[in-house]
């Protein structure tokens, strides 16, 4: 006898499918919709959103975190068969190398025969939840980080649900299955089809040889009436004292021949039965393979292929799996085993990266090198240099060279200063004369080797007797805005082309405002 399952889910599709359309023409105005997190709801159907579910597609709102929501349908009925369809779901996850999909935030819905199943991604399922009992609950769980669009999911229920209640098992027994949603049917002898409602016959394919009659048995099969001199199951041998001399016994079944030798009795050995033992006993109808193992019928046996993670006669325990067992980590790290489900995880050596430790690291990427310094990783694996400029010095070219500052030149920019090396030179326009050093020298301890000097008037100078008959204040006016002047041009050129750091390879005016004076920078310590 072979047993034909039927689902009675077919029902709830089609009702389903009328609630989902009636979301879509009429925006759920016809159906109750549940948006706050959780509620006790006593109606056959309805809709369960989020909390702050957007209402349109430009809606960019977002449910918030450590969300713990129960929304509860109770009709009030122990045998209740509800179903559940999710018409959106965007929810907190995260994919595994192995393609273990982790939930943050998901969607947990549980009947009393169905159990609890969750749900959680960007992609809505297409399956639709069936199960049997007094309620329907469906919990909804964000945890402290982000926040997406949320679910939104349209709900049925109908009272006093029993698949067998229709008798739809025609020729056979109809059997409740254990998730109580389904039925199977067990059908009777010569009989098939998921209701057991077609016939079998057996004769239509003319079976019987040598002008034999065929007839069909209450019993599964067929008889042949064979014609005169003619026997066997099919009337194709000619006929013999001894039924038994033909071997119709298969499969090593012992035959013995009725008194008369008209008929034959087989005996069948272990694991065969029938008429003639042809028939092979299936011994993998009882699913003896546990944990989701594959059940390969044999001759009285059965043998069970288990899956990764379980192992025994019946797949019936469960194995520790060392994901470094195969040493999937390069010789660049080491492998540490995360879980006993295959996991782990590579520590790098130092100067390497990557899901193995396959790729070397690019010391130069993260420009170690400060102030205009130049990395070259070339040199040596696992290191960098630093090749450094502007005076600046150390590992990363951090350390600032020593620079003095302006000595007390009045006209030159706020802030200018020297590196340690930096020499000026002072020299006086006609009619004066210096007083003091020509030249000033940048110290390593950021000072100048020497106070700045001062030009004078040259008593025995013309210009200066000259100067000094327009007055001396007003031959110095003259002297130092006519030198101002040029000086400024030449200022201005300098700052265009060279910045405020550089004096340039030609000479710079320096003048003072008490007296003339003209200083030259050395080009070869440029700042």
């Amino acid at each position: 006898m072979k047993k034909l399952i039927i689902s009675y889910r077919m029902f709830f599709i089609q009702v389903i499918s009328l609630l989902i359309a009636s979301v879509v023409t009429t925006g759920a105005q016809d159906i109750t919709t549940y948006d706050q997190c959780g509620a006790d709801i006593t109606t056959e159907s309805g809709i369960i959103k989020s909390p702050d579910y957007p209402q349109t597609a430009e809606d960019k709102t977002r449910y918030g975190n450590n969300l713990n929501c129960v929304w509860k349908v109770d009709l009030n009925n122990k045998e209740t068969l509800y179903a559940a369809k999710f018409l959106d779901l965007v929810t907190q996850h995260r994919i595994k190398p192995n393609n273990e999909t982790i939930c943050y935030d998901y969607v947990n819905i549980t009947t009393e025969s169905a159990g609890t199943q969750q749900y959680c991604g960007f992609k809505k399922p297409e399956e639709m939840y069936t199960g049997v009992g007094p309620t329907l609950t469906i919990l909804f769980v964000s945890d402290e980080k982000y926040g997406y669009r949320g679910f939104m999911l349209v709900f049925k229920g109908v009272r006093d649900h029993d698949p067998c209640k229709e008798e739809p098992c025609k020729n056979g027994k109809c059997v409740v299955m254990e998730d109580k949603v389904r039925y199977e049917c067990d059908c009777e002898p010569g009989f098939t089809g998921y209701n057991c409602h077609v016939d079998i016959d057996e004769c239509a394919s003319d079976p019987c040889a040598n002008g034999a009659t065929c007839e069909q048995t209450d019993s599964p099969g067929y008889e042949c009436f064979c014609a005169t001199g003619w026997q066997g199951t099919n009337c194709e041998i000619v006929r013999n004292p001894d039924p038994c001399l033909s071997n119709p016994c298969k499969n090593g079944g012992t035959c013995r021949a009725s008194d008369d030798n008209e008929e034959f009795f087989c005996t069948c050995v272990v694991g065969y039965t029938g008429i003639t033992c042809r028939n092979d006993i299936d011994e993998c109808a009882s699913n003896p393979c546990q944990n989701g193992g594959t059940c390969e019928d044999g001759v009285n046996q059965y043998d069970c292929t288990c899956g990764r993670l379980y192992y025994g006669g019946h797949c019936e325990k469960k194995q520790k799996i060392n994901g470094c067992r195969e040493g999937p980590c390069s010789e660049n790290g080491d492998c540490v085993s995360l879980d006993d489900e295959g996991n782990y995880k590579c520590e790098c050596l130092d100067g390497w990266t990557g899901v193995h430790c396959e790729e070397d690291v690019q010391e130069c990427e993260s420009n170690p090198c400060q102030n205009g310094g130049i990395c070259d990783d070339t040199i040596e694996f696992n290191r960098f240099d630093c090749t450094c400029v502007g005076g600046y010095t150390g590992t990363f070219c951090e350390i600032a060279p020593p620079m003095c500052t302006n000595p007390g030149i009045p006209y030159l920019q706020e802030g200018a200063k020297w590196i340690e090396g930096s020499t000026l030179q002072f020299y006086c326009v006609e009619g004066y004369v210096l007083q003091g050093s020509e030249n000033l020298t940048c110290l390593k301890n950021e000072t100048w080797s020497l106070p700045m000097p001062e030009c004078v008037v040259d008593n025995n100078s013309t210009s200066a007797a000259q100067t000094g008959a327009l007055s001396p204040w007003l031959g110095t006016m003259i002297v130092l805005s006519s030198m101002l002047a040029i000086t400024l041009v030449a200022f201005v050129t300098w700052i265009m082309l060279k910045g405020p750091w550089n004096f340039g390879p030609s000479v710079t005016r320096i003048m003072s405002l008490s007296q003339v004076s003209i200083a030259t920078f050395d080009p070869n310590k440029e700042c």
